[in-house]
């Protein structure tokens, strides 16, 4: 097991997300263990961590402490294999929403700076090239490059 570390811990308070209402449980009444909300925070945790894979993630559930599980309604570790089923029924619809008005209160706050890295932007997975300088200081272009 990972020991939980400072990033970790910071990006875990403010774990509390306002969800869009339009963002629906896709589970089935029973056998609900964890809360929806709480499952999708650690998912949006975990790979704002630098967690890659579900798996990961579990690992991330099992070191956490009794109030963050509490905070996240998560009355125990999660498995990976539940987030997977989850990950698989979830519906797109608001979370678009929820993440436009996340980032939103937090610029509005000031705390973009340590959690969200604005100098990349990713496209499913992939990552576009960045304006890069060469050691002379030329753009992109230079022979140099």
């Amino acid at each position: 097991m990972r020991q939980v570390t400072k990033q970790q811990r910071l990006a875990l308070r403010h774990a509390q997300v306002s969800w869009s209402e339009q963002v629906e449980d896709p589970r089935d009444e029973r056998g609900r263990r964890h809360a929806h909300q709480g499952l999708l925070a650690l998912l949006v945790v975990g790979f704002a961590c630098g967690r890659a894979g579900l798996n990961q993630i579990e690992e991330l559930s099992q070191d956490l402490g009794v109030r963050t599980r509490r905070k996240l309604k998560l009355p125990r570790a999660v498995s990976d294999s539940t987030l997977w089923r989850l990950l698989q029924r979830q519906s797109v619809a608001g979370l678009r929403e929820t993440l436009r008005g996340w980032v939103l209160a937090l610029l509005e706050r000031g705390a973009y700076e340590p959690m969200l890295p604005l100098g990349v932007v990713s496209f499913d997975g992939k990552e576009p090239r960045r304006n890069k300088v060469s050691v002379c200081g030329c753009p992109r272009s230079c022979p140099s490059m």
